[in-house]
């Protein structure tokens, strides 16, 4: 029963990890979406 438990806290770590860096990242796109001359001056 604990390993059970102790699987399902890895899985909850894993899934808030994934979207907090999907949120991140789709930050990331919007700003390169609005900013295409910051992005090419940068590079």
């Amino acid at each position: 029963m604990r390993t059970i438990l102790i699987i399902l806290g890895i899985l909850l770590c894993v899934n808030l990890l994934v979207v907090s860096i999907s949120k991140a990242f789709a930050k990331e796109q919007n700003i390169n979406m609005q900013n295409p001359q910051i992005l090419s001056q940068l590079k």
